[in-house]
């Protein structure tokens, strides 16, 4: 897999540094926030080619987040969750999503996901 530009998005520190590092070591530069505000901010000062966001975060809803992501800037976008809810993740997959995943996130499941959306068209 290329390496690639990820912006990281949640406000948990300890998920935030473990998926980092999971990225990582596939030779992906991160760019991290915990917040939309920050996420937004990086999105328009650096071009990532993919955005991982929690959906929950203290100033906002990830899934907005998402939604501008794939509208306004054509990133391809993965979804975190801690609820596994037939809805949350239909609400996802209808936002744009490339995939959702469900907390916590082994490594297999991110390199999948990852090498997915980012194979995949954005608009």
């Amino acid at each position: 897999m290329a390496s690639l530009c990820v912006l990281l998005v949640d406000d948990h520190e300890s998920s935030l540094s473990a998926l980092s590092r999971l990225l990582q070591r596939n030779g992906h530069t991160i760019y991290t926030a915990a917040t939309v505000h920050e996420a937004r901010n990086l999105m328009t000062a650096k071009r990532c080619d993919l955005v991982i966001a929690d959906l929950t975060l203290p100033d906002g809803s990830g899934l907005d987040l998402i939604r501008e992501a794939r509208g306004v800037h054509g990133i391809p976008a993965i979804a975190l969750s801690g609820d596994n809810d037939e809805r949350t993740r239909a609400a996802c997959l209808h936002a744009g999503c490339s995939a959702w995943l469900l907390k916590p996130v082994t490594f297999p499941e991110l390199e999948a996901a990852v090498l997915r959306a980012t194979s995949q068209p954005t608009r």
